[in-house]
């Protein structure tokens, strides 16, 4: 409030008694922002919108914003701070942009059109009949509307505020920036709310009347009835209580310097949390590590108006080990999605589960630091998927499903009943020669092979196959169709050829290594299930090596190292000086090859030396003494004729302190001569 305490110094007559009346009630009502700041940093609340605005002001005015603050009468939410009809403003989760998307339903065909294409079929279809449906379609969009704008209109009815008694009588502050040159970036007036600091627009209708406004420059009166305009030098609007030409004499701060420490900063929020109401949903913000498991913001959304009907939660988590930083879960499915920052050992991205049944999740990796490129697994009651990232340069695996055997009680066992796979194409072969698709039945020995198309086919070659039931019984290929040799059609034949072998031989080594990775992986996933959920039940949080605080580690270590320090340098101090050490390192002599006679000479030269240096430094030390206080002197008669800056205030403490300074050395270097 010193800009307003500036006003009260006048020692002319421009106020008028109410005008004097109505500053000392202000003054009396309203702390100043130093004061504002430290209650509200100590645990002690904020303040009203007076002493709000006054920080918010001083803020902007050191930003170099024209700000000024204004008194007036608003409506009821804005001087109340009521938000249970806005929706809230909240930042989106810092949610990472999914690695590898593709099509789900992408087999690894090839991604270049056919040769050939059909012609689309001709539609014979009546007139008559065409405008009778559009007819039925027209009216149906229109009872669509009708049905919307009623349902606008109730929502718009059942939001509705109740009327205000007090509606146009409610005394309020808010801040009002102009533009000007030193803010290109502001074009045109605007009103902000110091509680929230949200804008508005100069003619919202949530601002009745204009009485008054100030900031660290002048005072002015509106003479407007609906003020709008905001052209102060127009004294038909706007009457200044300073005139050209008179003297203001801003009094200084009575306030200490504000002092907040690290652990009130981080605090932030009175009881170490904030709860806001808004339209349909609720926010509330926690302080840091106020919470054991990291909770920094939780967001509430109702059905109804009056927050009972829960439809959604989400959590945002900071601080954690285990990398989660945001969690979203929907009361109608009952399900639960976890997002992980990058970092973990098990690279999971997503976790998403229900709290209904524990036999369907979906897990999603980083691919591209997966070992393996693994992007994400789906796990069901009785099948498994993975799906891998693509690489269009070699030859990779994009899906892989293993269906299991259920049992009757509803659980599925380890045996896998198939296992179906998907592959891409290498581009530097020939892509009628690669699998494309790959299906094993295990328990029917039977293995189905697609192989990828080529630019002159119609359609993908196969190859079915059904293992022997011995070792050495013959393997029957039936239902054969393989574009890159002779392809004669659909027959049954048996099994021959030795390209054939070898590619029946390469798909009985993978079945083994496939049934191999469905019992590591279910040992696997169960695992990983077995460490989300215990760091659900306890997280730890990180704690930064520079919070003395929080980390009782560091700060032990550093007072140990600290202890040793100090130890060594107060041994270094006790350890006697030999002062004859340089007069003897001139003569290039040591004290064991001297005599009693020549060491008492070095001792003397020495002491003389000492002596000679004191009386210089003295005579140096007087001098600077005697030209530093000359200037304080200075300084401080200019300061009593003249009100001083805060800069010119600091230079003359510093050299009162330089002075102090000086004068303990001079005393020290006295004694010891």
């Amino acid at each position: 409030m010193t800009f307003l305490k500036r006003f009260m110094t006048l020692e002319n007559n421009i106020f008028h008694d109410s005008v004097k009346i109505l500053l000392l009630n202000l003054l009396s009502t309203a702390r100043s922002g130093r004061e504002v700041l430290s209650v509200a940093a100590v645990g002690g609340g904020g303040g009203h919108s007076l002493e709000l605005c006054c920080v918010l002001a001083s803020f902007l005015l050191g930003a170099g914003y024209n700000a000024l603050v204004v008194s007036g009468c608003a409506g009821r939410p804005l001087c109340l701070h009521e938000q249970t009809r806005c929706r809230p403003y909240l930042p989106s989760p810092p949610r990472l942009q999914k690695c590898g998307a593709r099509n789900e339903e992408k087999s690894g065909e090839s991604a270049h059109g056919a040769k050939y294409k059909v012609k689309p079929r001709k539609q014979f279809l009546s007139k008559y009949i065409s405008s009778v449906q559009q007819q039925r379609e027209n009216q149906i969009k229109r009872q669509l509307a009708l049905r919307r704008e009623e349902e606008t209109k109730r929502i718009a009815e059942e939001e509705k505020l109740p009327d205000d008694e007090l509606e146009g009588q409610r005394v309020h502050y808010w801040v009002l920036l102009l533009p000007g040159d030193c803010r290109p970036d502001l074009k045109e007036p605007l009103f902000v709310e110091a509680a929230s600091g949200k804008p508005y627009q100069v003619n919202d209708q949530n601002y009745f009347t204009i009485e008054y406004l100030w900031n660290n420059e002048n005072f002015w009166f509106c003479s407007q009835t609906n003020a709008r305009e905001f052209d102060l030098e127009d004294n038909n609007k706007w009457i200044p209580l300073k005139k050209p030409g008179d003297a203001f004499e801003i009094p200084l701060s009575w306030m200490d310097r504000l002092e907040i420490s690290q652990k009130d900063y981080q605090r932030r929020y009175y009881g170490e949390q904030k709860e806001t109401l808004y339209l349909r949903s609720k926010v509330t913000k926690f302080s840091d590590y106020s919470r054991s498991d990291g909770l920094r913001m939780e967001t509430v959304t109702y059905s109804d108006l009056n927050w009972e009907n829960v439809l959604r939660i989400s959590k945002s988590f900071k601080h954690r080990e285990d990398f989660l930083y945001q969690s979203e879960y929907d009361a109608k499915t009952k399900v639960i999605e976890d997002f992980y920052y990058n970092g973990r050992g098990d690279y999971i991205k997503e976790h998403k589960y229900s709290l209904q049944t524990d036999e369907e999740r979906e897990i999603t990796f980083y691919g591209k630091f997966h070992p393996l490129s693994l992007e994400k697994i789906k796990i069901y009651r009785d099948s498994i998927t993975e799906e891998y990232l693509e690489n269009t340069n070699e030859r990779c695996i994009l899906k892989r499903r293993m269906k299991f055997v259920s049992v009757s009680d509803g659980k599925c066992e380890n045996t896998v009943e198939w296992t179906e796979e998907f592959f891409t194409a290498n581009k530097q072969s020939p892509k009628g020669s690669q699998i494309a698709k790959r299906k094993y039945f295990h328990l029917e020995n039977k293995i189905f092979l697609t192989f990828h198309k080529n630019e002159d086919q119609l359609t993908a070659g196969y190859l079915h196959f059904i293992k022997p039931a011995t070792a050495n019984g013959k393997v029957e290929m039936f239902h054969s169709y393989v574009p890159f040799k002779n392809p004669i059609g659909l027959q049954r034949s048996e099994h021959s050829g030795e390209r054939d072998e070898h590619i029946f031989g390469e798909q009985l080594t993978d079945e083994i290594k496939l049934l191999g990775h469905a019992q590591n992986l279910h040992s696997e996933i169960e695992k990983m299930l077995k460490i989300l959920g215990a760091q659900r039940q306890s997280p730890g949080l990180e704690v930064s090596m520079f919070d003395e605080e929080r980390n009782f580690e560091i700060v032990s270590q550093m007072k140990d190292r600290d202890g040793a320090l100090s130890a060594k340098q107060m041994a270094e101090l006790l350890e006697p000086v030999d002062y004859t050490a340089p007069i003897l390192a001139r003569k290039g002599k040591s004290k064991e090859l001297m005599s009693v006679d020549e060491l008492c000479k070095v001792s003397e030269e020495s002491v003389n030396e000492i002596r000679e240096s004191d009386a210089a430094t003295k005579k140096s030390m007087e001098a600077q003494l005697k030209s530093l206080s000359e200037l304080l002197e200075r300084r401080i008669a200019s300061d009593q004729r003249n009100q001083s800056l805060l800069n010119e205030r600091e230079e003359t403490k510093n050299l009162q302190l330089k002075i102090d300074a000086l004068k303990t050395r001079l005393t020290r270097l006295n004694k010891r001569m």
